[in-house]
């Protein structure tokens, strides 16, 4: 598939992504699918289903993403994606080897971290890293690889905190340096407090609010604090109104 190809099939002529909504302003559609994802991961988090395969990262993928998207939760056939994020090139595993790469990812990776009672951070972030590598939708692989991952750590009583940003990570991602991506995201029991915290606007981790929004207990807060954070990371920078409406 030719760039040509590509756009026409993603994109309305004026590059806004091709959506159910049938909304064709870009910054509309990031706003509604910020507020759609946000509650989305919100849910999902809260509910906590158990990852019992990497098939799971498709079904987070589509109800993060499936009500605006009709590509949400399949896995990319036939073409690639190349992506340049604060001037760094991505190339994501070429389609023709995702099967491949998939069949890995699942047996070497992910079902030894779910039979094992205590992951370290280790087995983490190397599931990030490849994951991250495999890039295996359109859009949204982040979010729903973020998401994917905090559900593993809970269904071993643990809690993943990733941080507010992310360009020091995506290094030690593309350079495959685990001991740096290590550094970066911190593991933890989930009943316990995290040893860095922060109150990096518009989070406080100490006082659990979020745009000065109070949070009763610290599961409630983090679960509204992934959903946000998530997004965050895809070039979208909501405003405190838009924030707090997803909180209310």
């Amino acid at each position: 598939m030719n760039n040509d190809q590509f756009f026409r099939r993603f994109c309305y002529p004026n590059g806004c992504l091709k959506n159910k909504l049938k909304v064709h302003d870009a910054q509309r559609l990031a706003a509604k699918e910020f507020q759609t994802v946000c509650q989305q991961i919100q849910l999902i988090l809260t509910q906590a289903p158990r990852i019992t395969n990497l098939d799971d990262l498709c079904t987070v993928h589509k109800r993060l993403l499936g009500t605006i998207y009709t590509w949400a939760g399949q896995v990319r056939t036939d073409y690639d994606l190349h992506k340049r994020t604060d001037g760094m090139d991505f190339y994501a595993q070429p389609a023709a080897t995702i099967p491949l790469a998939w069949q890995y990812i699942e047996h070497d990776l992910l079902q030894p971290v779910i039979g094992e009672k205590q992951p370290s951070i280790e087995r983490y972030v190397e599931l990030l890293d490849n994951i991250n590598t495999l890039h295996p939708f359109r859009e949204g692989n982040g979010r729903a690889t973020k998401t994917f991952l905090q559900l593993l750590a809970r269904q071993h009583h643990q809690y993943l905190y990733f941080p507010r940003h992310q360009k020091q990570l995506i290094v030690a991602m593309n350079a495959a340096n685990y001991k740096k991506m290590a550094e970066q995201v911190q593991l933890v029991p989930i009943n316990q407090p995290v040893t860095r915290p922060s109150a990096e606007p518009p989070f406080d981790d100490q006082k659990l609010t979020i745009c000065q929004h109070q949070f009763k207990d610290q599961l409630a807060y983090r679960t509204a604090r992934d959903s946000v954070l998530f997004n965050l990371y895809e070039g979208w920078r909501p405003s405190s109104a838009e924030v707090l409406a997803i909180l209310e």
